[in-house]
């Protein structure tokens, strides 16, 4: 009868126990969520950080990685499809740490980077919040201030690049250059020279639209590449006619083994034929 109470004695112990280091488990970790809007609205973390404008790149990012410095879960990847990007994440260990969010281009460039400290609250689901993306590219530019840091002018020395509040593709300004053939100011460029590596290749998006009076005016508003002093360049983009149907994206890839560095990008409104003038924008350029 002893040992029999003994033994009941014993599992009750074992079952008090491992019931207790259950319950000590689960109170030991707790669970992570987090949600990018990439079109800048709503209340959670926008992908799109506003520095002087909101950019919606909604198709430039289409990798989400989630990383904890301790390593306590291995980095969370997440496919961008859409407008927004939504995750929890359980059962991490209860604690303080630090947490990154990193977006990635569809190329595989790191564009973006948020890191905040963080403290995982055992047994519950906290929401950290992420606004203030750093951007790592080579060149972000919206056209909210002026155009210090352009070179801009023409063939004629009488049209040159400025700011306008007319129209925007985000934020309230853009870039603008008005031509007229009439007026012998038929042509404009804006250049930047960017600092890059000596190989690889970059991705230019940009935004551009074109207004002309009629549709019997016949312009070209052009992209292009050259070399660190060379006195040529090369045309990525072109597009010629009369007005656009609003704001145009353009994508564009450089291949930069092609020219000696740092390069030139600039960008190049004519007027070619026709009776009338056009007003040309740009905006939201980005460079990575």
């Amino acid at each position: 009868m002893y040992i029999f109470n003994r033994t009941i004695l014993f599992i009750v112990i074992i079952f008090i126990s491992l019931t207790c280091e259950d319950k000590k488990n689960n109170f030991q970790t707790g669970n992570l969520a987090i949600e990018i809007n990439f079109n800048g609205n709503g209340n959670s973390a926008q992908a799109t950080p506003v520095l002087t404008k909101s950019y919606n790149s909604s198709v430039s990012i289409s990798k989400v990685i989630i990383e904890l410095e301790s390593n306590a879960i291995s980095p969370v990847e997440i496919n961008v499809s859409g407008s927004s990007v939504s995750r929890t994440i359980n059962n991490i260990p209860a604690g303080p740490d630090v947490m990154h969010v990193k977006l990635y281009s569809s190329s595989g460039k790191l564009i973006y980077e948020q890191s905040k400290s963080i403290t995982i609250i055992a047994g519950s689901t906290i929401s950290p919040t992420f606004n203030s993306f750093t951007f790592l590219g080579i060149l972000r530019e919206g056209f909210e201030g002026d155009v210090t840091g352009w070179r801009t002018g023409s063939s004629g020395g009488v049209a040159s690049w400025a700011i306008t509040d007319y129209d925007a593709n985000s934020g309230s300004n853009s870039a603008y250059v008005d031509l007229n053939l009439a007026s012998y100011s038929d042509d404009s460029y804006i250049v930047k020279t960017l600092s890059t590596p000596r190989n690889g290749t970059i991705t230019v998006e940009y935004y551009f639209r074109v207004s002309c009076s009629n549709n019997q005016v016949n312009s070209l508003f052009g992209f292009y590449a050259s070399g660190n002093n060379s006195s040529t360049s090369s045309q990525i983009y072109r597009r010629s006619g009369a007005s656009t149907s609003g704001w145009q994206k353009v994508t564009s890839s450089i291949n930069l083994n092609a020219f000696a560095t740092p390069i030139d990008i600039s960008w190049g409104a004519e007027m070619q034929s026709g009776s009338g003038e056009c007003r040309f924008y740009l905006d939201d350029i980005l460079v990575y």
